[in-house]
This record gives structure tokens, sequence and C-alpha cells, in this order.
């Protein structure tokens, strides 16, 4: 910085000492002139050796668990239905164990809630399928959603099958209930998996643009891995990531 404003300094006073032999030429002898180039080969070399000064990197970060929340926002009541199958089967358990429920009926009332709960978490993949086929922020990824869902349809009968198999009692044995069970889980499990990558394809599209809109050079994923930051140098921007969402997905 000093030599910044000594140089500053110099490039003003050869301006006004310029101007002054401008008005005044008769005062300026010849050995001045030549004094006067010399000084301004010194400054150029000066000026060549100051480096820039870099402006300091503008960083952000973001909460991509709290901006997913958004999504299973739109399906909060599918989501209560399955949590609800979730501390019945819990209940369950717990009579089991406290000996209040024979082992017949324990296996039977099991098999059928943990199919039930699995009707109910493919209710709810795709009910946020639906949702984001209609958000205006989906639509150039439209035509997969619709396949994705297109495809979910087959274990959506087939696990309504099972539904009824079990309500029915219609399996040889117990071992048969677990290999069709296992069977629509793993399906369930990869459909699960092509949604959340659908989403979070969206969150980072969502801080990417928050991001360059707020002038950030460069946005982090915080995965609890923070253990200081400086709150005026490094922002959290999940706030307005979220926003952003809630924007992509709001109906045409």
């Amino acid at each position: 910085m000093k030599k910044s404003a000594s140089v500053i300094v110099v490039i003003l006073a050869l301006i006004l000492g310029f101007i002054g032999g401008a008005v005044t030429p008769y005062f300026m002898p010849i050995a001045g002139i030549t004094e006067l180039e010399e000084r301004i080969v010194q400054l150029e070399d000066e000026l060549q050796k100051i480096e820039p000064v870099d402006a300091p990197l503008q960083i952000a970060y973001m909460d991509a668990e709290n901006a997913f929340t958004v999504i299973l926002e739109v399906v909060a009541g599918l989501r209560l239905r399955a949590r609800t199958k979730q501390e019945e089967i819990l209940e369950l358990q717990r009579q089991h164990l406290a000996g209040e429920i024979a082992e017949e009926d324990f296996r039977h009332r099991n098999n059928l809630l943990n199919v039930e709960l699995l009707q109910a978490q493919l209710a709810i993949n795709l009910g946020a399928i639906e949702k984001m086929i209609v958000g205006r922020g989906f639509q150039d990824i439209r035509g997969d959603l619709e396949l994705l869902r297109d495809e979910a349809q087959p274990l959506e009968d087939e696990i309504s099958a099972l539904l009824v198999t079990t309500m029915i009692g219609g399996f040889v044995d117990q071992a048969e209930f677990e290999s069709q069970f296992a069977h629509a889980q793993a399906a369930f499990s990869h459909l699960d998996h092509l949604l959340t990558q659908v989403a979070t394809m969206k969150i980072a599209r969502a801080a990417h643009q928050v991001g360059i809109e707020m002038g950030f050079d460069l946005v982090l994923l915080q995965r609890n891995v923070i253990i200081y930051r400086n709150p005026v140098r490094i922002l959290d921007i999940t706030l307005q990531v979220r926003e952003r969402l809630n924007e992509y997905l709001a109906p045409l």
C-alpha cells in the first residue's frame, strides 16, 4: 500500500510539474527535461513491480439435507401416514416382547404392517414425482419424470397384490412372504434412489443459480463438517436455496 501511494504521489507530481512547465516553459532548462525522462523511466519500472491485489474470495455454504426437506414438505400428508405405520410396528414389537400377543398373531400383523408401510413409502415417492412433473422448475426433465412414474406403476400393482395376499394369509409359509416382500422392497429402493438423484440435481442447480446471483465465487456443501466460519466472510445460503426450490415446485 505504501509503494502504491508513493507511485500515485509521483504521478501527481509529474502532472503538476508538466502543467507548470507548459505554462512557464522558459523556466525549465534542457537538463531538466532529461531528468524528467529518467524519472518517467524509473516510474515505469516501479509500476511493473507492483502486483495487482486480488479481491478476497466470496464463499458461501449450503445445508443440502435442510434444502431437501422442501421436496418432502409437498408430500407432508403422505409422510404422516408412513410415520403412523412405523409407530404401529414399534408398538406391535413392544407387545410381542412383553408377551402380550401370540407368536402367530404377531407374525401376521407384523407382515401386514410392513407391507402397508412399504405402500405408504411408495405413495410418498409417487406424490413427489407428480409435484415435480407439474413444477415449473422441472419442465426440462418432465419426460424423464413421466417415464419414472410409468415404470413405478407395476411396482404399485405388485405391492397392492402383496397386501391382499398378506391380509388373507395366502402364503405357504413365512419364507414365501419374505421372498416376495424383499423383491418389492428392492424395486422400491431402486425407485427411491433415482428420485433422490433427481432431487439432488435440482438442489445443486438451485445453489448454483443463487451463488451466481449473489456474487459468490465458491459454494460449499455442508455435511456437518464446518467447525468454524466467519459469518461476515462465509455466508449460509440454505434459505435462499430453499426459496428457489419452492419456485421450482410451483405449478405452471
